[in-house]
């Protein structure tokens, strides 16, 4: 009887062991859940219900409020941008420049060149505020100064030569020393500044590169012989590749009393080209294209027009020329023929590739318009179309096909 009530005891000893075992197996799978939702809410950022396990969307920023500090996203320039400047006063002695940019897509800043009225020379101003599109971002110029240009400028900013603004200034020293200056400043990149600079005595213009090579945000500058005034100026790539670095300009040319004629100039960093201009005749309206010759950086390849005529449009075409439509350029024309059959006329012309121009056309009398096709045609020839009789070529493309 001893034995048989042991052996009783130690049964029950064993399924209470057992028992007990199975509920602290139940209880600690019972948290484990608990436990993979607070894991989870410290990753996106939202809270588990207790009851239910489930987790509400993580809260995000609205589309268009301000980025959040320390937050990082991948480069996209921003698109869709308007701008605008405003004068702005406050009180008796206190006004300044102003200028906003709205984008609708991206993340951006604010960028401005400010004017000083009293000095008359200008700098680059970056604004604070960076801001998801479609918020506005501002900017605010130094007291008394005028905000000049604004633009978007993307966060983070982009690789290679983005960004860049140029203005110009006429610098006096003395009395008999002045000149013009032209400067650069750009988001990212290494580069130079490039301006062209016009003999307002002559009337003819010539390039100046800065020796100056700095890094983004930078501000180089360079400055014009004395008494000249810098007409253009542009960021230049450094070092240049392909055929980079280009710019072009025009000139009035008079040899005696009755030889003038117009005269289009190229000049770039690196590579081959050749000058291309649209010449106009004065008297009859029409124009035509007229080559230069064929030179390595940085020599400037010169073209002239016909006697009377002028040089509406200069650029820099790479020699020799590759890809489907390169090198194009487009023009319009007003036709008469006879004293009630007048019309706009579009052409255009490609160095390579195949191609058609389209013409948007106007109607001057119901204010609407069109879009008209040219033939498609290979380089180097010219594709033209022509509007409906009173109505007027506006803006051109040369469509590669």
């Amino acid at each position: 009887m001893t034995a048989q009530r042991w052996l009783t005891v130690l049964g029950a000893a064993l399924l209470w062991l057992s028992m007990a075992s199975a509920s602290a197996s139940a209880s600690a799978s019972a948290e484990q859940p608990t436990a993979t939702a607070a894991t989870a809410s410290a990753t996106t950022g939202s809270v588990a219900d207790p009851a239910t396990g489930h987790r509400p969307p993580a809260a995000t920023a609205p589309s268009g409020s301000a980025a959040a500090p320390g937050a990082v996203s991948p480069h996209a320039d921003p698109s869709g941008c308007t701008t605008s400047v405003a004068w702005v006063v406050q009180g008796n002695n206190y006004f300044y420049g102003k200028g906003s940019v709205q984008c609708t897509t991206g993340r951006y800043k604010a960028k401005l060149v400010c004017r000083n009225n009293q000095t008359g020379t200008a700098y680059a101003l970056y604004g604070t505020e960076v801001v998801n599109a479609p918020a506005t971002a501002s900017a605010t110029c130094n007291t008394g100064n005028t905000a000049e240009t604004v633009q978007a400028v993307a966060d983070p900013v982009g690789t290679g030569l983005t960004g860049c603004v140029t203005w110009a200034e006429w610098v006096t020293q003395g009395t008999d020393h002045f000149y013009g200056r032209g400067s650069v400043q750009c988001d990212s990149g290494q580069y130079h500044v490039k301006i062209v600079c016009r003999n307002n005595q002559t009337g003819t213009a010539y390039v100046i590169s800065g020796t100056e090579v700095v890094s983004a945000p930078a501000t180089t500058s360079a400055v014009c012989n004395t008494g000249n005034t810098a007409e253009t100026v542009q960021a230049a790539l450094s070092p240049a590749t392909g055929t980079s670095g280009c710019v072009t300009w025009t000139d009035w040319v008079t040899e005696g009393s009755s030889h003038f004629y117009g005269k289009g100039s190229a000049q770039c960093d690196s590579g081959q080209y050749q000058v291309k201009i649209v010449c106009r005749d004065q008297q009859s309206g029409t124009a035509y294209l007229t080559y230069g010759a064929t030179v390595g950086a940085p020599n400037t390849s010169i073209a002239t027009c016909r006697t009377g005529n002028t040089a509406e449009t200069v650029q820099a075409a790479p020699y020799p020329a590759s890809g489907p439509a390169s090198g194009c350029v487009t023009w319009t024309d007003w036709v008469t023929e006879g004293s009630s059959h007048f019309y706009g006329k579009g052409s255009a012309q490609c160095d390579s590739g195949q191609y058609r121009v389209q013409a948007t056309c106007y109607n001057n009398q119901t204010g609407q318009t069109y879009i008209l096709y040219g033939p498609t045609v290979g380089a180097p020839s010219v594709s033209t179309v022509t509007c409906y009789t009173g109505n007027t070529a506006q803006s051109l493309v040369a469509q590669p096909q």
